[in-house]
């Protein structure tokens, strides 16, 4: 019996249907692995570079890790580079010093970051409000270009107790000359300082590129609806700057994570262990103390803390969710 449509026309058989849908299966499927064919041909040539990266970003972990496991005290050689399991990891974890170091370096990024955040919008703002701001954004990027060891020298010469400019600056318009660098809580503050001095204009540059890439017309909108300032940029601003927002934070919050440079040269993680973040306490276990397996240890734990941090605050956030 000969199928019919509603309108009563006659259907084509159901094998003709079926070599049809055959042959646009195929059509597809030939037509994906010509485009994954073309992906392979396009990344064939940076693969020595994607390997040698992998080798080079694999590597370390894998040796530092294993040294995690093993005993490797060298200012107490004896049976030196045994195997013994947890014992480096258990010793950490119940170091009081190793959390101090924690809770000083997690405070320290949460100062700095909120900072650098608040006055990167802020700047971003002004510049984007000014005619002709690139000039006034490339001075402004001068101190960027600076290496962390270098901005660490001329923190330490700016804030010295004895000759430097802030100190003298204090003591000229109060009658008193603080000891910036001698003081646990100023000490802290200078380092803090001197970190958001040498990173905001890097985030203020990405919050402007941001800013001047947003759409125009949901702000005229806003306008003729009588919005304030403050409206527009907690309803529409901030919804739409979110990603770039998200790439701020993840850039500086790993970035803030391995200060170390500025800490070495400033304060050397003084007065006291006011200043000693924990990339400066595992340099100390390392390299003062000679217990390698104590601070791979600590570096293990804290990459381990640090990918599902990043990862969860991405996604949670919602830059994961724009990205894709």
């Amino acid at each position: 019996m000969q199928r019919k449509a509603l309108s009563g026309l006659p259907l084509p058989p159901l094998k003709e249907i079926t070599l049809c849908n055959n042959k646009r299966k195929v059509f597809y499927m030939r037509r994906l692995w010509n485009r994954k064919l073309l992906l392979h041909k396009a990344a064939l040539p940076h693969l020595p570079l994607l390997l040698f990266m992998l080798f080079m970003f694999v590597t370390p972990l894998v040796l530092m890790l294993n040294d995690s496991f093993r005993n490797y005290n060298y200012a107490r050689p004896s049976n030196l580079g045994a195997y013994v399991g947890v014992q480096n990891y258990s010793k950490v974890l119940h170091n009081s010093a190793f959390w101090q170091s924690v809770g000083r370096l997690v405070t320290f990024v949460m100062i700095a970051l909120t900072a650098e955040m608040v006055l990167g919008i802020v700047l971003a703002h002004v510049l984007k409000d000014i005619k002709h701001s690139r000039p006034l954004l490339s001075i402004l990027l001068i101190p960027t270009m600076a290496a962390p060891i270098v901005v660490g020298l001329l923190g330490r010469f700016v804030f010295n107790n004895s000759f430097g400019i802030v100190p003298s600056v204090i003591e000229l318009v109060f009658g008193t000359r603080p000891m910036l660098l001698s003081v646990p809580i100023l000490a802290y503050t200078v380092l803090a300082t001197v970190e958001i001095w040498h990173w905001t204009p890097l985030l203020t540059l990405i919050f402007y590129s941001g800013l001047i890439s947003l759409p125009q017309d949901p702000y005229d909108a806003a306008k003729v609806d009588g919005a304030s300032f403050w409206q527009a940029f907690r309803y529409l601003t901030l919804p739409m700057l979110m990603p770039v927002i998200v790439a701020g934070i993840i850039i500086r919050g790993i970035d803030l994570f391995k200060i170390f440079d500025e800490i070495l040269v400033m304060t050397g993680g003084g007065p006291g262990t006011a200043t000693e973040l924990l990339n400066f306490f595992i340099y100390k276990t390392a390299f003062r103390s000679w217990n390698v397996g104590h601070a791979s240890a600590i570096g293990v734990i804290m990459v381990t803390i640090m990918l599902p941090v990043v990862y969860i605050f991405y996604n949670t956030i919602g830059g994961g969710r724009e990205a894709r």
